[in-house]
């Protein structure tokens, strides 16, 4: 909110108010009935295909700083060899804007992209045209036109590749992938630090005598490492989710696997806004089908803290996972359970709440095979999926890139005590937070309400216009001295809301906070209070009380 400003609560408030809080009051009950039995999958805003004749894939997809989106995959129909790197720039509505092919004579495949703090763009992968054993990890670093500014390779003498890259927090890159393929232990995991121009700082293996692999990576907020992928050395089955923990350096501080007797595979991990991590990927130990995806919440320390499986009876799959800004999560990936497609493949999208419980599900497509390799959840509350198709486009694979809308972002309003109930001679605590999230300033206008519904009573406690700044985020204490309100306990609910400031004042938000009031002894108070009365007196309390706006 503009601190600049300051506004007093009005003891009355005009007659309006009464009808606007009694049809939000209505709405917040029927949201809460809607809500049981599953919200309404948003609608596709458009999608855009990519490519020529040949296959071409995309694997990787952000928001870039301009609005427009940045996708990289791979191209059979473009570059100099067989298979290249792919990368294309868009606006905001997915019209291409550029693109750039990288690659040698032979087979270079990209699997994913970053926009890094100069405005360019960061591309990892793996090469057989360059480097110095059969693939190559590549790196590849390019201005903000696609241009590349320089490229470094990293391996041995056999299969080298890696499947995700993030810029640090010291300007360098972090890449996790996997080393020596077919060689002595098959693969093992493998992270790559490089400083800001690519030279490598330090590398870690990870794994025991069979096939593990990273599959993404994240730098944490301690400055440490979380990488998830698969292995087959360790845990109950024939292939698990594995989780691996390290230091800032690159040091195993812990790792944890999940999964049950058959193939159990982690393909996206993200550490959540509480330090815990989500994983996502695909499970053939649980759920109903072949392949169900799988999603897997811990604690900070790896431990499990829910696991949850979508999907029907065929290959149900999940390939990219990312925390959403109402506290749930949003995992794309493909699906041959539901959908359009005749025994292939659709673009699959599922939204869950902040327990992993399905909140709705969508696919997209046609007759034939799609898949999501990507998901972001973009600025404006909707999502942004990268994968290919079959069923439009060019060539036999097409780059496909889809925005799905989402619910419109608008400020916010909580409310809080700080005990769930009361007697006379307490303090209680108020808390009111007010956010607004969008990059625009708010009119609006706020209203508390206290609520009796033992006296079927509801009393306008304070009232007034607010602006609300834009990228804003507030709190506010107000201390209420309880009296003694009756010898008669009675169940009470603060209501607050941010309204429209014209006719017809529709509901921007609104919260409740329950709480109870308990009389210490018959002696203390009469029989029975009037509900006008404790309002009154509760107005008391908050008089004066300014309300920065």
């Amino acid at each position: 909110m503009n601190t600049k400003q300051s506004k007093k609560y009005e003891e009355r408030k005009p007659n309006f108010f009464a009808f606007a809080v009694l049809f939000a009051v209505l709405a917040l009950v029927a949201t809460a009935l809607g809500s049981a039995s599953g919200a309404t999958a948003p609608a596709e805003e458009w999608n855009k295909t990519f490519g020529g004749t040949g296959s071409d894939y995309a694997r990787s997809v952000q928001q870039t700083t301009d609005g427009g989106y940045i996708v990289a995959g791979y191209t059979e129909s473009y570059g100099a060899g067989f298979v290249a790197f792919w990368l294309v720039k868009t606006d905001a509505n997915g019209n291409e804007e550029w693109n750039k092919t990288f690659g040698g004579t032979r087979c270079d495949f990209v699997e994913s992209v970053q926009q890094t703090t100069d405005g360019g763009y960061i591309l990892a992968g793996y090469t057989n045209s360059c480097g110095a054993g059969k693939n190559d990890a590549w790196l590849v670093k390019t201005d903000s036109n696609g241009n590349m500014q320089w490229d470094k390779t990293f391996g041995g003498t056999d299969y080298d590749g890696t499947w995700a890259v993030q810029q640090t927090t010291d300007g360098g890159y972090i890449l996790a992938g996997f080393k020596d393929a077919y060689g002595a232990s098959l693969a093992d995991a493998w992270l790559i630090k490089t400083d800001a121009n690519g030279n490598k700082q330090w590398d870690r293996t990870f794994g025991g005598t069979n096939p593990d692999v990273a599959m993404a990576v994240q730098q944490t907020t301690g400055g440490g490492y979380i990488f998830a992928g698969y292995t087959e050395s360790y845990g109950a089955g024939d292939m698990d989710f594995w989780l691996v923990k390290t230091d800032a350096n690159g040091n195993k501080q812990w790792d944890r696997t999940f999964g049950g007797a058959d193939w159990d595979e982690a393909n996206s991990v993200q550490q959540t806004t509480s330090g815990d991590y989500i994983v996502a990927g695909y499970t053939e130990s649980y759920g109903a089908g072949e392949t169900d995806a799988l999603l897997v919440k811990t604690d900070s320390n790896g431990y499990e803290i829910w696991k949850k499986t979508f999907g029907g009876v065929s290959d149900d799959k999940a390939h990219s996972v990312q925390q959403t800004t109402d506290g749930g999560y949003i995992f794309a990936g493909s699906t041959s359970s539901y959908g359009a497609g005749w025994w292939d493949d659709d673009v699959w999208l599922v939204k869950t709440d902040a327990n992993g419980n399905e909140e709705w599900n969508k696919t997209f497509g046609g007759t034939r095979g799609e898949g999501a390799n990507s998901v972001q959840q973009t600025t404006d509350g909707g999502y942004i999926l990268a994968g290919d198709t079959t069923s439009y486009g060019a060539g036999n694979y097409d780059f496909w890139l889809v925005k799905v809308k989402g619910k419109p972002v608008k400020p916010t309003v909580s409310v809080a005590t700080n005990k769930p109930s009361y007697k006379p001679g307490e303090t209680m605590t108020v808390t009111i937070g007010l956010k607004n999230p969008t990059a625009s300033s708010v009119d609006s206008y706020f209203i508390w309400y206290l609520g009796l519904p033992s006296y079927g009573y509801w009393s306008p406690i304070l009232s007034t216009p607010l602006t609300l700044p834009p990228n804003s985020d507030q709190t506010y204490n107000f201390s209420i001295l309880v009296g003694n309100w009756g010898l008669v306990g009675f169940d009470a609910v603060w209501y607050v809301a941010l309204l429209e400031p014209t006719a017809p004042y529709a509901t921007i938000s609104s919260d409740t906070a329950n709480w109870k009031y308990n009389p210490r002894t018959t002696q203390e108070a009469e029989a029975k209070a009037e509900p006008e009365e404790i309002a009154e007196e509760i107005a008391k309390e908050l008089e004066g009380v300014e309300f920065a706006a």
